[in-house]
């Protein structure tokens, strides 16, 4: 589990939201699925929601869907 923080700290209308909001997130991990040595699969989702904006602006609520990925060798030559 984990929280992020949005800052509206945008110069310019189009780089950001303009929304102080928040977004929990929740995640599991897989390890060595499938079988796979060495590997880990952890999906994860969020959902962002603004709690302060200016009037003329709406709610902001976004839900993310992320697949981290991750593979490491048993080759140590390196």
């Amino acid at each position: 589990m984990g929280l992020e923080t949005f800052l509206p700290t945008a110069t310019d209308d189009s780089l950001g939201s303009q929304r102080l909001s928040f977004g929990p997130q929740i995640f599991g991990v897989l390890f060595a699925p499938f079988g796979i040595k060495g590997a880990l699969i952890a999906p994860a989702y969020q959902h962002k929601f603004s709690v302060y904006e200016d009037d003329d602006l709406k709610d902001l609520h976004q839900g993310l869907i992320d697949v981290f990925l991750l593979w490491t060798s048993t080759d140590k030559q390196w």
